[in-house]
């Protein structure tokens, strides 16, 4: 009976990435100390991670980063939808923080029309792009430029955005989740990111489907400290649900295909 348990526990891990234990004990009709025991042991044999509920597949965390010129031609369809949805939240005149990332060079490209922004980033190509408008205003972070990815990190970059106080800060994000709130790869891009939300008035993540299925090794900040998420709608909605349980307001960006009016924002009060 044991193995015909971890069978099936693997089978979800292996379909879904995690696991709960309340949905386990119910489809296999045991108690919840018999699945958190079965876990346990699944653990001490290196088949699934334990985590607060449940557990994830090994493969739900991620030490290496994936290389800019790789994650900038990925998902390029729905970072597009998403982009273009938060686009539509940014109001003429405003002041802004722009991280780096595939995403926000793509956020970038759908603000070039709006009048009268200042924006503030680390981010090299963002930068770039946005100083080609004549109504746009950029600042880019200065410090130590990053060899595999072009924006700037260290001391002065951070002790730079600390004199800056704006209107709302577009983040990317490695992994996304409730539980581990949002993560990232590398402490220098950690401090950035924290420093950025505290000049904001008004947070905003920014995140495909795709960063719903892992989380990286360091923790930004909880969840509960982003005001928006924008999405696009591959992210499936019980992914969304602890998320929003948080007090959150995730923005699900349809597709151009689709409906504009049925664009979902919802969050749980």
């Amino acid at each position: 009976m044991v193995i015909e348990r971890e069978s099936f526990i693997l089978q979800k891990i292996y379909e879904k990435k995690r696991v709960k234990v309340n949905e386990l004990a119910e489809a296999l009709k045991v108690t919840p100390e018999t699945i958190r025991k079965d876990l346990t042991e699944m653990e001490d044999k290196n088949l699934l991670k334990r985590v607060h509920g449940g557990a994830v597949a090994l493969t739900y965390f991620k030490s290496m980063e994936p290389i800019y010129s790789k994650r900038s031609v990925e998902q390029i369809d729905a970072k597009q939808t998403i982009a273009s949805e938060v686009a539509k939240d940014i109001l003429p005149g405003e002041t802004i923080i722009v991280d780096n990332g595939s995403t926000c060079y793509e956020f970038a490209k759908s603000i070039i029309g709006i009048p009268g922004l200042t924006v503030i980033t680390p981010s090299v190509k963002v930068a770039l792009l946005l100083s080609e408008s004549a109504t746009i205003s950029v600042f880019l972070l200065g410090g130590w430029l990053r060899p595999t990815e072009p924006s700037t990190k260290g001391d002065v970059t951070l002790s730079t955005l600390k004199d800056f106080h704006v209107n709302k800060t577009i983040l990317s994000s490695a992994g996304v989740s409730a539980e581990f709130g949002l993560t990232e790869y590398l402490e220098e891009d950690v401090v950035i990111k924290r420093q950025a939300m505290e000049c904001a008035e008004k947070v905003i993540v920014i995140a495909d489907h795709t960063k719903f299925d892992l989380a990286a090794l360091i923790t930004v900040v909880p969840i509960e400290e982003v005001d928006e998420i924008y999405v696009d709608s591959k992210v499936d909605d019980e992914k969304l649900a602890p998320i929003k349980d948080k007090g959150v307001l995730v923005i699900k960006a349809k597709d151009e295909d689709n409906d504009p009016q049925n664009m979902d924002k919802s969050k749980k009060e």
